[in-house]
């Protein structure tokens, strides 16, 4: 299904596939040395179809606090042990939050070589609700001056709909100019 989604992507002109990492255990995960070796198996012939048709894949950080491939670091772990240009990484800010990481560190952590795309909500660290940016607990005062040191991919607003009264786009409009 996968690989589909690859071609799909690639006939449409995109060039970055967003995927969360293989939790075969659901968000327990009751075995962390099989689900690292099955995402690396599995990551690794991805990013290798996905090579072949000028399309990136982004593996995406986890809310999940028992998952064992969930936080940047571990994400980032499975991207730097593969070493494949066509695998990078997707940061997730509300998905930050619930695993106690500040999105502006991660950004640091990963850098610009291996982050590719950013999902950006808010949440109240309680649950991946997908507020508006403001809305919750995200320090988007910090997180901000991260991106503006070099990020060049993707920025896709991930927040639900104007619920709040107040659009994501011109919160993110404030804070880019500060």
């Amino acid at each position: 299904k996968m690989t589909r989604a690859i071609l799909g992507t690639a006939l449409l002109g995109c060039r970055f596939f967003v995927i969360h990492p293989i939790m075969p255990f659901g968000e327990v995960d009751t075995d962390p040395a099989f689900t690292w070796d099955i995402n690396l198996d599995f990551m690794t012939r991805l990013a290798g179809f996905a090579a072949g048709h000028g399309v990136t894949v982004c593996l995406e950080n986890m809310p999940f606090r028992q998952q064992s491939i969930a936080t940047p670091e571990e994400c980032l772990r499975l991207v730097r042990e593969i070493h494949s240009p066509s695998l990078k990484m997707c940061l997730d800010t509300g998905h930050c939050i619930l695993r106690g990481v500040q999105p502006g560190s991660a950004v640091r952590l990963l850098g610009r070589d291996m982050l590719a795309a950013l999902h950006v909500h808010d949440n109240d660290g309680t649950a991946d609700q997908h507020l508006t940016i403001g809305d919750g607990n995200i320090d988007f005062k910090k997180y901000i001056p991260e991106l503006k040191n070099g990020y060049r991919g993707k920025f896709i607003i991930e927040s639900k709909s104007l619920e709040s009264g107040v659009d994501s786009r011109d919160r993110l409009t404030e804070l880019l100019s500060l």
